[in-house]
């Protein structure tokens, strides 16, 4: 028998892959959505929130990373009443940010994070500013079993720097805005340009999206 863990776990997406009008989650995602359905097996959440709209497609394919997780995990056989979808987002930040109304709707007060083990870090920076602020217990980040390749490594360093420099800077911004300032900060940097460029590059080449497995 499990331990519950938190009463909601934040699914975080990691893209998805288009080709014509198919789609599919991306390997970051998939894993994080199979790591999402070994918690709600093992009851160790009691639900989920699957997380992130993409960072190009979403708005013009009508596909998102959260419907896609979501799409999986129904296919799995866990009832839906279980599974809430955040599908606005398109960072970290935009995923805590814009999960909040709907963990204060399941009156949840313990969350987990779950994402691929490179990003925890980060991701459990950005959750816990979130969460202390917001009055919600951050009960820690279970990784999925995604590997990390090193470009994985130098990129999610990088990252990180920006997100702490970032979540310094804003300390007295209302966490209602953060996103919306985060958004504005990428801009700034440069790293949205550089995350959309990196997402069309692999629009082009992928193969169907399957619910029943993850690729």
């Amino acid at each position: 028998m499990h331990k519950l863990l938190a009463e909601a776990g934040i699914v975080h997406g990691s893209g998805f892959e288009v080709l014509g009008d198919t789609y599919r989650m991306s390997t970051g995602t998939s894993f994080n959505a199979q790591k999402a359905a070994e918690l709600l097996a093992t009851n160790s959440v009691d639900k989920v929130i699957c997380c992130g709209q993409g960072p190009v497609h979403g708005d013009i394919y009508g596909a998102t990373e959260a419907q896609l997780m979501a799409d999986y995990l129904t296919n799995k056989g866990f009832d839906h009443h279980r599974i809430e979808i955040e599908d606005t987002s398109t960072s970290t930040v935009g995923n805590w940010v814009k999960s909040i109304p709907i963990l204060k709707a399941l009156s949840a007060e313990s969350v987990l994070g779950i994402t691929a083990k490179v990003n925890v870090r980060r991701m459990q920076l950005i959750g816990s500013f979130v969460a202390e602020q917001s009055g919600f217990n951050l009960m820690g980040y279970e990784p999925s079993a995604k590997k990390a390749r090193i470009n994985d490594c130098a990129r999610e360093l990088i990252n990180y720097q920006l997100t702490l420099k970032f979540l310094k800077a804003n300390t007295s911004t209302p966490i209602e805005r953060l996103d919306e300032v985060y958004e504005a900060y990428k801009e700034q940097i440069g790293l949205a340009a550089i995350k959309r460029f990196i997402h069309r590059g692999v629009a082009s080449t992928k193969t169907a999206y399957n619910g029943n497995t993850p690729v």
